[in-house]
């Protein structure tokens, strides 16, 4: 008996170290991800470049939902231009008691701290973003 209960316990234990990784690599994809997306908008790097990082990095719903959504501002930073010094406040986390929800934030000079929710998908080649909930 005490031998299942330490399986068992044992068992949870990587379960939790399995999940936990998981989102540890999601913040680390959204890190890069943001992180090379700002510094990319904030050159006059081309549209091609861009696009190259969406597909990298995000799924084709994402991208059809990004090309329908006719705005006058990028939800990906939730602004209209972009600047390398919000790179210092980017942060990246985990929304809490949501499954493959994370949130992007930094503090912008005259708009104060944004905040993004982006939803996760488990893809063939990795995690990639499937949606930005605006």
């Amino acid at each position: 008996m005490k031998a299942k209960t330490f399986v068992l316990l044992l068992t949870l234990l990587c379960a939790g170290c399995k999940a936990q990784s998981r989102d540890e690599q999601a913040i680390n994809m959204l890190n890069e991800f943001y992180r090379a997306y700002i510094s990319l908008c904030d050159t006059s790097a081309s549209e091609d470049q861009r696009q190259a990082l969406l597909h990298k990095y995000c799924t084709e719903n994402c991208l059809r939902e990004l090309e329908a959504a006719d705005l006058d501002y990028d939800p990906i930073v939730d602004a209209q231009d972009c600047d390398a010094a919000w790179l210092r406040s980017l942060a990246v986390g985990k929304v809490h008691g949501q499954a493959k929800l994370f949130e992007v934030s930094y503090t912008a000079p005259y708009s104060g701290k944004i905040v993004i929710r982006l939803a996760l998908s488990e893809e063939r080649n990795g995690l990639k973003i499937n949606s930005i909930i605006l």
